[in-house]
């Protein structure tokens, strides 16, 4: 048996040595290898700053090639010695603290010394703060007006920024490749078309910013389950709302209220990898208080929907380019809440509407007639007509079916 070890053992010791060994050869060949192609790679090495490090260091000879090939050579084994050196100390280092840390008194030990190794950054970052805190004190004192005003806002301010110019820059593109499609069909089909369309500019939003105006006439139609005439409402306290469609009438506050819910919506910056490059991007958080299963269990929309002030809000902005907001306007399509809510607005408008106009047939006198006739004025909903003879072929076809 012991004969049989000692020839495994030598087996073994065998192919040690020859692993080792080719290393050692390749190590030598390369080093011939240098020394034949000196001329052409020297170079790359002057190019990289090498050559020019290695002199610093002394290291190089010009009159005499073997003493810096023996300066290098003994550079790197000290290096290596040096490396190994270094190492070790670190390996102990950190052996003797983790040995160290694994009773409580070691721990303590620990934290102390790391605390007073970073306590002059901390002390640093605290006089830092003191100092700001100091200016925007001052700052307030000179002028309370202004600097409420700042103060105001720098609230939510990323996120209202990303959302005023979210999707505006990709749909531009979009609309100028399009562009591009359309001028080459007529290229080769009608060259007084192309020169035509060639010269037309292309109309694309500046952002998504509406004017109040613009919000107004926006949300005053009739809600269907088919559309997404959705906007956001900037408050003056730089909160985020979700208003949705619903006609003008003198039945409730819709003269003076836009009609919606709050949103919580937060933004963060995450570093992402395009293209071999670390970029920064601007991400959305969007939490809503309630989800679908939530809305569709409700059995009135007035417990999450309210009457927003017109004068409550500072912006209005189109959400239909910010793509982070379409699954949450979604989640209103898909709701039965939703529905319930257009089903009601549409009831009670076209109800009145039909009970004003028997008021006007029936009126007996020319003040009667006039005061219907101003009071029916006021349903003046801009998708009236279409919406109606959706509403009609529903409620017929709910009354066939009972």
């Amino acid at each position: 048996m012991n004969t049989i070890l000692h020839f495994a053992d030598a087996a073994l010791q065998y192919s040690r040595g020859k692993q080792t060994g080719l290393w050692g050869l390749i190590g030598i060949v390369l080093a011939i290898l240098t020394i034949k192609f000196w001329d052409n790679l020297q170079p790359i090495f002057e190019f990289l700053g090498i050559v020019a490090l290695l002199d610093k260091l002394g290291l190089i000879h010009e009159t005499a090639p073997e003493m810096t090939f023996f300066h290098i050579f003994v550079a790197s084994v000290g290096l290596y010695i040096l490396l190994v050196i270094v190492g070790l100390v670190l390996l102990g280092i950190v052996v003797g603290l983790l040995a160290f840390s694994q009773n409580e008194i070691g721990q303590k030990v620990i934290l102390a010394s790391l605390y007073l190794i970073f306590l002059p950054f901390i002390a640093f970052y605290g006089l830092c703060k003191l100092i700001l805190f100091a200016q925007e004190k001052q700052e307030e004192k000179r002028d309370p007006e202004a600097y409420t005003e700042k103060k105001r806002l720098e609230k939510n301010k990323n996120v209202l920024d990303y959302l005023i110019h979210a999707g505006v820059e990709k749909e531009r593109i979009r609309l100028e490749y399009r562009r591009e499609l359309e001028l080459d069909q007529l290229s080769s089909k009608d060259w007084e078309a192309y020169k035509q369309l060639r010269d037309e500019p292309i109309y694309h939003k500046e952002d998504n910013s509406l004017s109040y105006t613009e919000a107004y006439n926006r949300l005053n139609r009739l809600p269907t389950t088919g559309d997404s005439f959705f906007l956001l409402g900037v408050s003056f306290d730089r909160e985020i709302f979700i208003l949705l469609p619903r006609p003008v009438t003198p039945l409730d506050n819709s003269n003076k209220c836009f009609y919606g819910e709050k949103m919580d919506i937060k933004g963060k910056v995450n570093q992402i990898l395009i293209n071999n490059k670390w970029t920064f991007e601007f991400q959305l958080e969007i939490k809503k208080g309630y989800s679908i299963s939530e809305l569709d269990s409700r059995s009135s929309y007035t417990n999450i929907l309210e009457d927003l002030p017109h004068k409550t809000f500072e912006h209005f902005l189109d959400p239909r380019l910010i793509e982070e907001l379409k699954e949450t306007i979604e989640t209103y399509h898909t709701s039965s809440l939703y529905s319930t809510f257009v089903e009601h607005i549409q009831d009670q408008y076209f109800n009145q509407k039909e009970r004003l106009k028997r008021l006007i047939t029936d009126a007996d006198t020319a003040e009667k007639f006039d005061r219907y006739v101003q009071e029916i004025s006021d349903y003046n909903a801009g998708n009236e007509g279409v919406v109606y003879h959706i509403w009609e072929n529903n409620k017929k076809a709910n009354h066939s079916y009972y």
